[in-house]
């Protein structure tokens, strides 16, 4: 079976465990360099529900694997912020944080799009001095550089 999920890797790429000719990675699978990706919180317990594990060979790209991952378990990114899904890799392991970057976009809002409590968030607002158009969060900024409000005299 070993020689099936290493095929079976080699064309399709990183591959949920259930798509793997044996079904599984066995012991054997490990030290023929058949890894395995899931995450889970503390405790043991899994984000998302149940997460689906992904197999993949230890020379297999890791962005490749996240996206296989993501796409597999929607429910792990369904009204979670980027930053705690990157915070969930680094409890596991520190290697997959560049990669999960590079793909974010392919499957997070963008940072100033949600609150943190997933409502959409404006992309400007009004100062409440001057009335002057201002990017979301940069009113403290504005106020000390060139709201008109507090403009010298």
């Amino acid at each position: 079976m070993v020689a099936q999920n290493i095929a079976y890797l080699r064309e399709h790429g990183p591959s949920p465990i259930a798509e793997l000719p044996g079904r599984q990675i066995r012991p054997a699978d490990r030290k023929a360099d058949i890894r395995r990706f899931t995450l889970t919180v503390s405790g043991g317990t899994r984000i998302g529900g149940s997460c689906s594990t992904v197999a993949y060979l230890a020379a297999h790209d890791r962005k490749a694997v996240l996206r296989t991952f993501l796409e597999d378990n929607p429910g792990v990114i369904a009204n979670r912020r980027f930053r705690d899904f990157q915070k969930l890799l680094s409890e596991m392991n520190r290697e997959w944080k560049a990669p999960s970057r590079e793909i974010r976009d392919e499957f997070f809002d963008k940072p100033d799009e949600k609150d943190a409590d997933g409502h959409p968030q404006p992309s400007e607002q009004e100062c409440p001095h001057c009335g002057d158009a201002v990017s979301f969060g940069e009113i403290p900024n504005h106020i000390r550089n060139g709201c008109e409000a507090f403009a010298e005299v």
